[in-house]
C-alpha cells in the first residue's frame, strides 16, 4: 500500500491500480480501479478540485500538483549511485 496523504492511498494487484480514498464521514475507504498511475493522478487532481471554492483555488491546486507529487515521489526513492 502506498499512501498518498491523510485522503488517498493506492496498491497495485495483477490487473490494475486501486484508488482508495478515505472520508470522515465513510465507514470503509471508497475504491476505484485504474488501468495505469496517470489515471490515478487524474482521478485524485479531479476530486480534490470538487473541494475547491473558487477558480483560484483551483488554478493553485493544478499548478501544485505536479511539484507536490514530484516531492512525494523523491522523497522515497533512493538516489542511484553512479558506478
Amino acid at each position: 500500500m502506498i499512501k498518498i496523504n491523510d485522503r488517498f492511498s493506492m496498491k497495485r494487484d495483477l490487473y490494475c491500480w486501486i484508488l482508495l480514498e478515505y472520508k470522515p464521514t465513510a465507514e470503509k475507504p471508497r475504491k476505484s480501479f485504474h488501468a495505469n498511475f496517470e489515471q490515478i493522478a487524474y482521478t485524485i487532481l479531479n476530486r480534490m478540485a470538487g473541494d475547491c471554492e473558487t477558480l483560484e483555488e483551483m488554478a493553485t491546486l493544478y499548478k501544485s500538483a505536479e511539484l507536490i507529487i514530484t516531492t512525494q515521489l523523491e522523497e522515497h526513492i533512493e538516489p542511484r549511485s553512479k558506478s
